[in-house]
């Protein structure tokens, strides 16, 4: 080994030792044709290194063998490596450019994640796989070629490329996962023609550039968070054979205007499109069998609603807040309706609640402005807590026969109600339950009646 001028010149051993350069002051590396692997943080933290010449007899280089070298601005890597460690270039926070060996089958973990200034990376034909973090936080990094052989992308591949604004998923890959792509917040267009069996989860989340994806048909599950806050997505069209769209899949897609869901869907999990408020129409097809919580909460937009037959449970808070909600079909065998599920519908002024409903839970149509009439099917025996509140326009209710309870503040500021007749089965009105009802002025109650709370019709001004 010689040293001048801060370069150094390997002539005669065979490999560079592990910490042999670490922390060291070294400008310059020429590593001549003798050596054959570079030991893991051979030069970890040289921080001054700017030139390093890697020989074509070197076959490995070693896990963080050049390690938070800042200063390197170029790092040609020959086609004899057959293998680079994890972190081999990890924080190299100036490298520009790089050129992989076309002897690679694998990118390791974190290989180059944080190289700030890397702006293009060419991965070369015959790797197979791309490991977790392998260019997470390359944040100026602008185009990927993927190979035809890649067959995986492991989690947090390109996590954080702020700059990549496009990609092309060559037909040989057959597994992304987790995040790889999340919070790519320049990219506009992917285009997936491999035969991916799921979309994994939050693995395009935070891409708000994202406008336009093409799903390929071998798809069949969406996995939670996958399109979580694509702000400039405005179309998605689920293919056939997608049975499940999981928690948070596309929440908070604030210009999702259409969705096409296929008639082989199953399962649409929790907040799977909350705060999509763009989104004016749903069709949910017959093959759906459960909706989650909060699934269309906050779609302020949304006035057509279609719900397929097989569904028989809104769970909690499905339409919450759905401002403009106006037109709605409920499935025929549709049991019990949530809580909150049409809370402050404000728009929705007809609702046919269907035969077999057997609950409707606390607060379910409170706050629907212009609800006119609701008819309680003869199933229901509770109208709970809240659950007509605040319907100011409700003029007409008709309570299943079999009624035995109507709990606190049930129809509390209905201001429009002006009559209402209790079934002989009721036996229990809560506190406040018609309280600030200013119209009621005719109030049939049941010999029957066992238990009334405090101010069940305070201040119904009109009632004698």
């Amino acid at each position: 080994m010689e040293e001048k001028n801060k370069s150094i010149i390997f002539k005669s051993s065979n490999i560079i030792n592990n910490f042999e350069f670490k922390d060291s002051n070294i400008e310059e590396v020429i590593i001549q044709s003798s050596i054959s692997k570079i030991e893991p943080e051979a030069f970890k933290n040289a921080k001054k290194l700017k030139k390093v010449v890697i020989p074509n007899s070197v076959v490995e280089i070693g896990s963080d063998a050049f390690f938070g070298c800042e200063n390197i601005r170029e790092i040609i890597i020959p086609n004899s490596v057959l293998h680079i460690g994890e972190n081999a270039f990890w924080g190299c926070k100036r490298l520009e450019r790089v050129v992989l060996s076309s002897a690679l089958s694998v990118i390791e973990n974190e290989t180059f994640c944080s190289c700030s200034s890397l702006k293009e990376i060419i991965i070369p034909e015959g790797v197979l796989k791309i490991k977790k973090g392998a260019f997470s936080l390359c944040d100026n990094l602008e185009s990927v070629r993927l190979p035809n052989t890649l067959k995986k992308i492991a989690e947090y591949a390109f996590f954080c490329c702020t700059s990549l604004n496009d990609i092309n998923m060559p037909l040989s890959v057959k597994q992304i996962k987790a995040h790889a792509f999340s919070s790519c917040r320049s990219l506009q267009n992917i285009k997936i023609e491999s035969s991916l069996s799921k979309i994994e989860k939050y693995l395009f989340s935070d891409c708000p550039s994202l406008s336009s994806i093409s799903l390929p048909g071998s798809i069949k599950k969406i996995e939670n968070g996958a399109f979580n806050s694509c702000f400039s997505l405005k179309e998605i069209i689920i293919p056939n054979g997608v049975k499940k769209i999981g928690k948070k899949t596309f929440s908070y897609c604030n210009s999702l205007e259409r969705v096409s869901l296929p008639s082989t869907l199953e399962v649409i999990k929790d907040k799977a499109f909350e705060n999509c408020k763009n989104i004016k129409k749903i069709h949910i097809p017959d093959s759906v069998r459960e909706i989650g919580e909060d699934v269309f909460s906050y779609c302020t937009s949304l006035e057509v609603a279609t719900i397929g037959t097989n569904v028989v449970e809104l769970k909690d808070r499905v339409f919450n807040k759905c401002d403009n909600l106006r037109d709605i079909t409920l499935p025929k065998n549709l049991k019990n309706i949530g809580y909150r599920a049409f809370y402050e519908c404000r728009f929705l002024q007809n609702i046919i609640i269907p035969d077999h409903v057997e609950e409707i839970g606390e607060e379910a149509f409170c706050n629907c402005k212009m609800l006119e009439k609701v008819v309680i099917p003869n199933s229901v025996n509770r109208i709970k807590k809240g659950c007509f509140k605040g319907s100011l326009n409700l003029k007409e209710v008709v309570l299943p026969s079999l009624l035995s309870a109507i709990e606190q503040e049930a129809f509390f500021g209905c201001t429009s109600l002006s009559k209402i007749v209790f079934p002989s089965s009721l036996k229990t009105i809560d506190d406040e339950a018609f309280a600030s009802c200013y119209k009621l002025k005719e109030v049939k109650i049941p010999t029957t009646l066992e238990e009334v709370g405090n101010k069940v019709f305070n201040n119904c001004k009109m009632l004698n």
